[in-house]
């Protein structure tokens, strides 16, 4: 029943053992018939003492405990099987390390998608800057390799050490993929594990190098669009308020329209927002040139000195000067009196200019004075609008206000009804209030004994305005030559733009299509020309493609750190204890090697306490006698990691020979 094999104990090669191969055996019936069950296992007995040693379970020889020697047989098995040498494909830290390579691949081609997207896209559609998005990229891409390769060095390691090294190659394997300093001082003998960590390290530039790939330009571009607006087309009856005994009352929304044009406050309309800047042509409310005469008086060069000289349909006598005062400049803008008969809105303008050369240069023509009076009547013009945002602007040129048709609803003023009933009225007030701003009247005064180089007397008005002659006044003339420029056109202009600003504010008005012509409606559908002038991002691949290139370098240097951790099993980031345990220490000898550091945490060992500091070693340190010869002496230390109770704190001046 009993086998024995002598086997040499290494430790103590004096002691020859023998092994002992137990086999018992039980039986047990079941319904085919008989099944019995052999258990086999070794005890180590000396060749003196037949009695088993303290590593075999104790057997009694009475076979009614056999459960008991089972539970011992199966535990020695159990711990006996348990650390294998494993080498697979599938370990957690090589793999999560690969993983990590990967993932800083995908964030360079995160950063790559958000350059084509941002690419000449409005700045505004991007409340975060893209540069925020390529750091946050840039960042999580640098730190996934630093992480792999974190992983990769000790696999490097552990593979070199596996095939055979020096101790000089391995530290410096390790001191190179640890130290970029270190690295940089071993040159050309770092090797992979160096480039990895100097190309890693040189990742820090990519962010910048991402920055620099997209910029903000400005660019200016125009498309087609369409406008939805409301605008009413007409000035509404009675706006301007309304007449009473031939007293004209003036309305809140004319005062408030005035005011604004006074102002100049911005003109928005119930419009949808024109991004950038939008250009179409609308209908709305304006004055039409009804009727125009004119009166031309030609003035000779004896005029200049005759006090009874007249002309134009303004003059005064002076008696101060017993001379007449002869108009220059004269400008009115008024309305017909409801005491005319067949009165219809209408809106009077009157204007005389004087032109007169040098009188000094008999060579030059005779002056002239030219008077007109032109008649505008309610009417609807199409505006070249401007449109940003909801602002509209009427752009001033010669062609701008072209007229439509007129409006109908300017009939309503009329004397068919009695001075006591209240008469609507809808553009006299604002003809009225431009006046005060646009209303001229300079006068000249004959001189019969000027003085040498003057020739005439300028006296304007108290009443005129001034402001208003110095704008149309050339000065460019010499000597005594006079020359206006005609105010008509930019006088209407203003009108037109009271006129537009009362069709704006009336839009929202319930009973507008009450007030204005039959069949009109506030409601227009433009066809515009949209011009855009916005800060858009630019993206310059060329920066990214040198970031590209050094992340891609990083990972051909890290990734074949990796090779060979199949071949290993415990696949470790060399930690301290790791290093001791591969190194045999004697803190540790009776860890199992093949278990690894994270078994032996698991284990009792785990919780042994331990304390770094001088440790006594009595073995190897000798006294040595006056003759020459050693004996043993007291304890050496040393410098390390052992047990607490066996560990001294060292002292200021305390030396260490070993």
């Amino acid at each position: 029943m009993a086998q024995t094999n002598p086997i040499l104990d290494m430790s103590d090669q004096t002691r020859p053992l023998a092994t002992t191969r137990l086999e018992l055996s039980t039986s047990t019936v079941d319904v085919n018939g008989t099944k019995s069950e052999t258990i086999v296992t070794d005890m180590v007995v000396s060749p003196t003492d037949s009695t088993p040693s303290p590593s075999s379970p104790k057997i009694s020889g009475e076979f009614g405990r056999l459960s008991k020697v089972k539970l011992l047989l199966e535990r020695e098995r159990h711990e006996r099987s348990e650390p294998v040498w494993r080498p697979s494909l599938l370990k957690i830290r090589p793999l999560l390390g690969i993983l990590s390579l990967a993932f800083s691949i995908g964030c360079m081609f995160l950063s790559l998608a958000i350059l084509l997207v941002s690419h000449e896209q409005p700045v505004r559609h991007w409340p975060i800057q893209p540069t925020v998005y390529l750091a946050i990229a840039s960042a999580i891409g640098n730190t996934a390799l630093g992480f792999s390769r974190y992983h990769a060095v000790p696999i490097a390691w552990w593979y070199r050490a596996s095939r055979g090294s020096t101790i000089k190659d391995l530290e410096r394997n390790w001191e190179v993929g640890h130290s970029l300093v270190l690295a940089l001082r071993h040159n050309i003998h770092m090797g992979f594990p160096g480039f990895a960590t100097i190309v890693v390290a040189l990742m820090i530039i990519d962010g910048p190098l991402l920055q620099r790939a997209t910029t903000v330009d400005v660019v200016t571009s125009t498309k087609n669009a369409t406008l939805a607006l409301n605008l009413s087309p007409e000035v509404p009856n009675g706006f301007s308020g309304y007449g009473l005994y031939n007293t004209l009352n003036t309305s809140s929304s004319a005062i408030s329209v005035s005011v604004d044009w006074k102002n100049r406050a911005p003109i928005h309309l119930d419009v949808q927002p024109c991004n950038g800047t939008c250009t179409a042509k609308a209908i709305g409310p304006g004055v039409a040139l009804s009727n125009c005469s004119s009166q031309t008086w030609e003035i000779s060069r004896a005029d200049i000195y005759d006090p009874n000289a007249t002309w134009g349909l303004w003059r005064a006598y002076d008696s101060l000067h017993d001379a007449w005062r002869l108009p220059m400049m004269y400008t009115l803008l008024g309305y017909l009196t409801p005491n005319l008969p067949q009165r219809s809105e209408v809106a009077k303008l009157q204007v005389g200019l004087l032109h007169w050369d040098d009188p000094e240069d008999e060579n030059m023509p005779n002056g002239t004075y030219v008077e007109s009076t032109c008649y505008y009547v309610p009417a609807i013009l199409e505006y070249d609008l401007v449109v940003k945002g909801t602002e509209v602007t009427i752009p001033d040129h010669p062609d701008q206000g072209r007229v439509v048709q007129t409006a109908n609803n300017s009939l309503s003023f009329s004397l068919d009804l009695p001075p006591d009933q209240v008469q609507p009225n809808t553009m006299d007030a604002l003809s009225l209030y431009l006046n005060l701003f646009v209303n001229v009247n300079s006068s000249v005064l004959s001189a019969t004994n000027p003085p040498p180089g003057q020739f005439w007397g300028l006296d304007p008005f108290p009443s005129s305005n001034t402001a208003q002659l110095a704008k149309y006044f050339d000065y460019t003339q010499i000597g005594g030559a006079i020359h206006l420029t005609d105010p008509t056109h930019d006088i209407v202009f203003a009108l037109n733009e009271l006129m537009f600003r009362a069709g704006v504010m009336s839009t929202n008005w319930t009973n507008l299509a009450d007030l204005i012509d039959p069949g009109l409606s506030i409601k227009q559908t433009l066809q515009a020309e949209q011009t855009v002038t916005e800060n858009v991002y630019r993206s310059d691949l060329r920066w990214f493609a040198g970031a590209a290139i050094l992340e891609i370098i990083a990972v051909l240097f890290v990734l074949p750190l990796f090779w060979g951790w199949w071949t290993l099993d415990k696949v470790t980031l060399l930690s301290p204890f790791e290093v001791a345990l591969a190194f045999d220490a004697p803190l540790l000898k009776e860890a199992n090697s093949a278990q690894g550091v994270a078994a032996m945490v698991r284990s009792d060992m785990g919780k042994t306490q331990v304390k770094w500091g001088a440790v006594p070693d009595r073995s190897k340190f000798f006294d040595t006698d006056s003759d020459g010869t050693q004996r043993n002496g007291n304890a050496a230390y040393r410098l390390g990691i052992a047990e607490s109770q066996s560990v001294m704190t060292p002292h200021k001046g305390m030396r260490f020979d070993m």
